[in-house]
């Protein structure tokens, strides 16, 4: 079953602005397996986008 990990963080300089990005994992997992690697995943992302600060982090199943 598909699982990616949303990640909700906010614009640095404007802190009221914030989105959620959809992360996609390149394999298969489940939630529980999601929640084991979604820090390792937050941090890469996080190193990718510094303008942003992540406020939350979860695993779901993509929306259709």
């Amino acid at each position: 079953m598909l699982v990616e990990l949303l990640i909700v963080a906010c614009l640095l300089k404007e802190p009221a602005r914030c989105e959620e990005f959809h992360v996609p994992f390149v394999d298969q997992m489940n939630v529980v397996q999601c929640m084991w690697q979604s820090t390792i995943h937050a941090a890469e992302w996080a190193a990718n986008h510094p303008e942003w600060r992540i406020k939350r982090i979860r695993c779901e199943h993509p929306r259709a």
